[in-house]
């Protein structure tokens, strides 16, 4: 029995289609959290109400064990399975590049005349964000209604060919073309359940060893606009994109 779950696992671990992924992500979530903590709560409910049956503190217990179960078992099952769900992987049979090749080729972005740009902290890690500063895209972005500045930090893992992914939001304040940051009014962090274009859809794509802006395309300041290009340096290098909530713990995070 336990060799047919762990072959169940495997398969669904190596699930490719992202639809697939995400179904999976949403029932698992739902048959195993979600109605079970429903249930017991609705059970509890009407039970305190309607005085169908004397609780025992044992009774209690139990129950109260069962939803805080829930409750971590839904918070784990969300930072690994929606990570799990969020990445986007190579084709089976492409060989990793190396994983200075693949920041070099991130921060070649640089070179481009683009309304974002690709920095280098001095951990490693790489962060691309809009150009809320820069005169020439500012005016663009306010007259577009961007309202918050998106920031995505990567973390090339060359051991598992890796990229690790977390995506911020924080809102922006306009005034006159200049922009500021609302660092108190509103943070976000959260898994996106990437959709994967092909970089040519948004106008641009890696091609005979260079960055190549195709034909004119009016940026509208999406997410997608910036992560895509570098979705598409990892995958088209042979690592996995995968989207975490937190670079401190990889068994937890994904």
């Amino acid at each position: 029995m336990s060799e047919v779950v762990k072959e169940l696992l495997a398969k669904i671990a190596a699930t490719k289609s992202k639809g697939k992924r995400i179904t999976i992500f949403i029932c698992v979530y739902l048959a195993f959290f979600l109605i079970p903590f429903l249930i017991m709560l609705l059970i509890g409910l009407l039970n305190a109400l309607l005085r169908i049956h004397e609780t025992t503190n044992a009774e209690l217990f139990v129950l109260l064990s069962a939803v805080m179960l829930c409750v971590v078992g839904a918070g784990i099952w969300f930072t690994r399975g929606s990570s799990w769900a969020g990445t986007a992987r190579p084709s089976k049979n492409s060989t990793p590049g190396s994983a200075a090749q693949l920041r070099a080729q991130m921060l070649a972005l640089n070179d481009l005349d683009l309304p974002f740009t690709v920095k280098e902290k001095h951990n490693g890690d790489l962060i691309a964000q809009w150009q809320i500063v820069n005169a020439k895209w500012a005016d663009l972005m306010q007259d577009n209604g961007l309202e918050k500045q998106h920031t995505i930090t990567l973390r090339l893992c060359e051991k598992d060919s890796t990229v690790r992914v977390i995506e911020e939001d924080r809102t922006i304040a306009w005034s006159t073309g200049i922009a500021t940051l609302n660092w108190s009014l509103e943070f976000f962090r959260g898994i996106v359940f990437y959709q994967y274009e092909r970089g040519a859809q948004f106008g641009l794509i890696y091609k005979d060893d260079q960055w190549q802006l195709g034909s004119a395309y009016n940026y509208r300041f999406l997410d997608s606009e910036m992560r895509n290009p570098l979705m598409h340096a990892a995958i088209a290098n042979g690592w996995t994109f995968r989207p975490v909530l937190s670079f401190s713990s990889r068994r937890f995070f994904g």
